[in-house]
């Protein structure tokens, strides 16, 4: 589609994932363009061999080390598929933060402002004006 009004899309709706079925495998029937893509995401682009370019293997590697600095964030969120009462599956997440993490994140912050204090002593010693309202 490039070049053309429907070509050069920047994103698509998640509905589409739906749509990818259709596009089936020559060589195995029984997969379709979405394995291609959890293999490549996944597995590695080294596994396809000489399918790929060394482009896709570059995206790969982005790809993977995005998920590998992710990895911490989405160990903290448990995930539960349920029923409601109207026997509609849900997704529930719970977020769980150790107490150790917010106790460092606190103590870094306090860290932080006891630097900013002291520069702000700092400049504040400077001023030689009696009459500065910055002058405590």
């Amino acid at each position: 589609n490039g070049g053309t009004d429907r070509g050069q899309a920047d994103g698509f709706d998640l509905e589409t994932l739906g749509k990818l079925d259709g596009v089936k495998d020559n060589v195995s029937p029984s997969k379709d363009v979405r394995h291609l893509i959890f293999e490549l995401f996944f597995c590695g682009a080294a596994e396809l061999g000489d399918l790929v370019s060394e482009e896709a293997q570059e995206c790969y590697d982005r790809g993977a080390q995005l998920v590998e600095d992710l990895a911490p964030l989405l160990k903290k969120v448990s995930r539960a598929v349920q029923r409601d009462a109207e026997g509609t599956m849900k997704l529930s997440k719970n977020v769980r933060v150790g107490l150790e993490d917010a106790e460092d994140g606190v103590k870094e912050l306090a860290q932080q402002l006891a630097q900013q204090q002291e520069a702000l002593q700092a400049a504040l010693q400077c001023t030689d004006d009696p009459v500065d309202p910055l002058k405590l």
